[in-house]
């Protein structure tokens, strides 16, 4: 029964983000009704009194705006920058996240932006974003091993971390 201290993790979210609609086939006609769905979906899920590991690539839009879009999140925040999180971790401290990191070990599993096929001393998981899966669960031989967090393949919402592990079998 392993302690975390964050009950959800989240990744690419991609707010103000047009291009990603037809990138990834997200089922929203704007950007704006995307970013209201996952702020929804975001909040129907996460409690005033959760954390959220957010792993990645999360704004494309300016940083006020970030700040009054997290201040509408519930919950406390921790961000892993992703690919395209290039603003300083004292920016995204003041849109909003409490701790800010390129990656987070906890007990033996990995959280990362982009998948790690090749995992620090002592881990044997990987729980990452970046690749904006449909399925958590990646195909071949890393199945047993990484879940992708992505917004895309949690129906756009953050995955509560006790399903995370189920799917690792922890």
């Amino acid at each position: 029964n392993m302690k975390f201290p964050f009950q959800f993790v989240t990744s690419d979210p991609h707010y103000g983000h047009f291009n990603v609609l037809g990138y990834d086939n997200r089922p929203w006609s704007t950007i704006q009704n995307h970013d209201a769905a996952l702020m929804e979906n975001y909040n129907a899920v996460v409690g005033p009194s959760d954390t959220v590991l957010w792993m990645g690539d999360c704004f494309f839009i300016k940083k006020p705006d970030a700040e009054a879009l997290v201040a509408l999140l519930n919950g406390k925040k921790w961000l892993i920058k992703g690919t395209h999180d290039r603003w300083t971790s004292t920016s995204y401290r003041k849109v909003g996240f409490e701790e800010v990191f390129d990656g987070y070990t906890h007990d033996q599993i990995r959280f990362s932006h982009h998948p790690e096929y090749t995992l620090p001393p002592g881990c044997r998981y990987n729980v990452h974003g970046h690749t904006h899966a449909r399925n958590a669960i990646p195909v071949g031989a890393l199945a047993s091993s990484h879940v992708c967090a992505s917004v895309t393949a949690w129906r756009y919402a953050p995955a509560p971390i006790y399903a995370v592990l189920g799917l690792l079998g922890l």
